[in-house]
Formats: structure tokens, sequence, C-alpha cells
């Protein structure tokens, strides 16, 4: 048996690519689209956020907010910012829920996000809201609205879901799973915080392992254990990252990896299908 430390560090998440699109999905609305898309905002600053609607007909169409944003504020742009492209941003009143779904006046279909006052953005976004265009389709001419459009405003560093794992906050819904192997009646030390720098890794996760179970006729570890992602990475918000990177270091404190690393068949992600009957997201990933 291999006595080892094994350490990972997942610092951020910027989305995931698109997956196998499931059959089920072929009665929705594909003429005209308004397309998922993302706005990256910072603290304290009303930001300019553009809608983008698609249609195979090249007609005008109209758009309209569906909901809103579960945090800030979201306004129409102002005539100043329409006709000059200057300050003040935004319209003097924001939408109101009671004039959803509202329609889009702004000619290159733009909205201002104003997000909450004094408040530092985390690793994650900010917040979302929805919006839907009309367009004339067909011979007949009938307006046909798409179906709804997912607008997520990031961080200013354009993230969707990242972590910071701080303890205060149950280290940000992270959790281990697998083989953990208890050694002389003493319970693997599971899921750990490291407030402090390690070399590169400023914000990560660790855990151990006293026992790695060996074929060593293969040198391939017989049993695995994983760090399992919070559900903050498993959000409708990840619709809008059509690329995106996950990155991680894993780390050795001590022990002999020779007959791990050689042959190496770790698997670095795994990933499900997070959309019940509708795969339209990752169905699996490695």
């Amino acid at each position: 048996m291999l006595r080892a430390v094994l350490c990972l560090a997942l610092e951020r998440a910027l989305g995931f690519g698109t997956g196998e699109i499931s059959s089920e999905l072929l009665n929705y609305v594909s003429n005209p689209i308004a397309r998922h898309t993302a706005c990256r905002v910072a603290a304290n600053s009303p930001t300019v956020c553009l809608l983008e609607g698609s249609v195979t007909t090249n007609e005008l169409m109209d758009y309209y907010i569906l909901t809103l944003p579960e945090e800030g504020l979201l306004y129409e742009t102002s005539p100043n910012f329409r006709s000059f492209g200057s300050a003040p941003l935004m319209a003097p009143e924001p939408i109101a829920f009671y004039q959803l779904p509202f329609l889009v006046t702004d000619p290159l279909h733009q909205v201002v996000y104003v997000p909450p006052e004094n408040k530092w953005p985390t690793q994650s976004a900010w917040t979302s809201f929805t919006y839907a265009v009309d367009a004339p389709v067909g011979t007949e001419r009938a307006m046909v609205r798409s179906e709804p459009g997912l607008v997520v405003l990031t961080n200013p560093d354009g993230q969707i879901s990242g972590s910071d794992f701080s303890l205060a906050n149950s280290a940000d819904g992270w959790t281990m799973s697998g083989q953990l192997e208890v050694v002389d009646g003493v319970p693997s030390q599971g899921l750990r915080h490291m407030s402090h720098s390690w070399g590169g890794l400023s914000n990560y996760i660790s855990g151990v392992d006293e026992v790695q179970s060996l074929d060593f006729a293969t040198g391939i570890d017989l049993a695995k254990w994983y760090f399992e992602a919070s559900q903050g990475f498993c959000k409708k918000e990840l619709a809008v990252a059509y690329g995106g990177y996950l990155r991680f270091r894993v780390r050795g404190e001590y022990g002999n990896f020779l007959e791990l690393n050689d042959p190496l068949d770790w698997v670095t992600i795994e990933c499900e299908c997070r959309s019940q009957l509708r795969c339209a997201g990752i169905d699996r990933g490695f």
C-alpha cells in the first residue's frame, strides 16, 4: 500500500461547452432566436449590455424583457446615451415588474444594469435576467416569439461560477466522496481548506487519503475518490458559457507516486447532465 497526500486546487470555473441535444428539444421555437449572452459588470458601475437576437429572414425584431435581475436594477438607455454615447447611461426610472414584458426601445437593443450599491463582486456572477425577440416568420408574416434568452451579469473577470473554499461558508458546498480509508481506527481527514498560499495557489481545498489500493500488476489505482462541486456549478447561468475553462492543480505533499504516474489513469473531471430529461447542457466530459 502506498501512503500519500494529494491536494487539488480548483481556482475558478468560467463555463463549459455544450453537449448532446436531446430529441425532446425539437419542439421548441428555433426561428427567431434570443441568444444567451453575458455582460461583465464591475462594482458600483452602471453597465450597458447588448441583447442579441437572430432570425433567418433578416427582419427587424422587437426585443422584450421578460424577467428582471434578482438584485440590482435594469434600465432603458437614456436619450443622451443613444444620441451622443455619453453619461448618463440610463433613463431616470428603472424597469418595473408591472411593466413586464417590457419592449426595449433602444435602436441597438441595449439596456443598462446597475449592480447593488456598495457591494463587491464575488467569484461568481451577480445575477441574470431573461428576454425574448419577436419577428415576422413564414409566408403569412406572422409574429413569432422566441424561446427566452438568458443574460448573465458576470463579475468583472467574466466568471459565472467560482469558489474561494471559505470554511465560513462550508467550503462553498464542495464535498469529498469515494475511497476514503480508515487507518488504525482514525477516519480520513476529509475536506480541508488552506487559508495560506502554497506556491502559486491562493484559494484551494485539500483532501487526505491515508491508503491508496494499487493493482501492482498494472499500477492502476483500484479505487478513486473525488472532489464534488457545489450546486453553484450546476446553475442555469452556465448555459451562456459557449466556451470557458476549468483550471486546477494536483500536488502530492509527500509519498512515492511512481506507481500512480505510470500509467497515468487519473480522471481529472467528470460531468453529468444537470437538466433532467432535457440534456441541453453537458452530458459527460473528461
